[in-house]
């Protein structure tokens, strides 16, 4: 890989084993309130997909990554104020439920949840895509795949959440596409900083067009 991949690499890979830690942290807090016995079970298998992706990014760190670089990916969000930036956003969302259990959190954090599994995931997984597309790091790939099967389904839990919780918490429309603009906004910027036009098959008009899709797509 170039010197630009390979900090893409390290970069998104930091990103993404960021995203599935507070996961496993969070859906607890989410699942507690669920007394469908069977949504109770899609999310604590959601919590045990979670811990495998975190148990999954760590194979690959250890694996790939040289002993004297593995704390530097793994303290990759710490160092990168962008990616810093990037990550305390989301952990306030979730923070704002944990800290001030009211209904109107609940809901936020639920839509938020949604946002991470459906949008916050995607353009690091299209990176490893894009690289096994040109013989680059095809095992990592491949357990991507894996990984972004999982995420649909739980994006798939959220699709059929949301609509019934609308029913029953007070909320805001407006606020649900403030969020999600807000999220595609920190996406391109995180996207385009970490890849940018540095890579081959990805440009920064790319990115926002797939990100904006994404985003229209789950709305």
């Amino acid at each position: 890989m170039t010197v630009e991949e390979r900090y893409a690499y390290d970069g998104i890979l930091s990103y993404l084993t960021f995203l599935d830690s507070i996961q496993t942290c969070n859906i607890p807090h989410l699942k507690n309130s669920v007394t469908a016995p069977e949504i109770s079970l899609c999310m604590a298998e959601q919590i045990s997909q979670e811990a495998m992706h975190n148990q999954s990014y760590q194979y690959i760190i250890e694996t790939i990554i040289p002993p004297e670089r593995r704390n530097t990916v793994y303290d990759f969000w710490r160092t990168d104020k962008v990616l810093k930036d990037r990550c305390e956003f989301i952990a306030r969302m979730y923070q704002s439920y944990v800290s001030n259990p009211t209904t109107e959190n609940y809901f936020v954090a639920i839509v938020a949840d949604y946002l991470l599994e459906g949008l916050y995931f995607y353009n690091g997984f299209i990176y490893f895509y894009n690289l096994a597309s040109r013989m680059l790091m095809p095992g990592s790939a491949d357990i991507f795949k894996m990984i972004n099967r999982d995420e649909l389904s739980h994006v798939r839990l959220y699709q059929k959440l949301i609509p019934e919780a609308m029913e029953v918490f007070r909320h805001s429309t407006d606020q649900i596409y403030q969020m999600f603009a807000t999220a595609v906004e920190h996406e391109c910027r995180w996207t385009n900083h970490i890849v940018g036009n540095n890579i081959l098959g990805i440009t920064e008009s790319s990115t926002e067009q797939y990100t904006k899709y994404l985003a229209n797509s789950r709305l």
